[in-house]
């Protein structure tokens, strides 16, 4: 607990942890709210547990993560709905846009209502689509 109480060690932080406030108490505070969903906002880490790779490159891996999934998170909108994921975001012209959400194996995509047979996928698996202009909608399942 000494760890906890220094404003500077509070958190195991390295360089694959991010942490999305200045104030220390604010972070601290949220780990004790009956809803978790504050700290896991605050405190990120670009480690993640298990992400398939779908081909070699030379990019580091957690590089891409970060790049893909917290560079971006503010452009999109995730919510679940009859278990499914539900990813939706504004569109400003017709352009590819990496979509923050993995595809693993048995992952079924449906894009503005068009099921992907064979999606295009960034190295860590994420899809890739052609953005169109105003709303767009990726919903994500898997047949586990």
């Amino acid at each position: 607990m000494k760890e906890w109480d220094d404003p500077k060690l509070f958190i195991q932080s390295g360089s694959h942890v991010v942490i999305h406030s200045e104030d220390v108490d604010e972070v601290k505070q949220s780990f004790y709210q009956k809803d978790l969903k504050k700290s896991l906002v605050l405190v990120e880490k670009s480690t993640p547990d298990y992400l398939p790779v779908y081909r070699d490159s030379q990019e580091n891996n957690y590089q891409l993560y970060e790049k893909v999934f917290f560079n971006q998170k503010n452009k999109f909108s995730k919510t679940v709905k009859n278990h499914q994921l539900v990813v939706e975001w504004q569109g400003k012209e017709n352009e590819e846009v990496i979509v923050p959400v993995v595809k693993y194996a048995r992952t079924t995509i449906i894009y503005n209502n068009q099921k992907l047979e064979k999606p295009k996928l960034t190295v860590l698996g994420s899809p890739i689509v052609k953005s169109r202009k105003g709303a767009n909608e990726l919903i994500l399942y898997g047949d586990y």
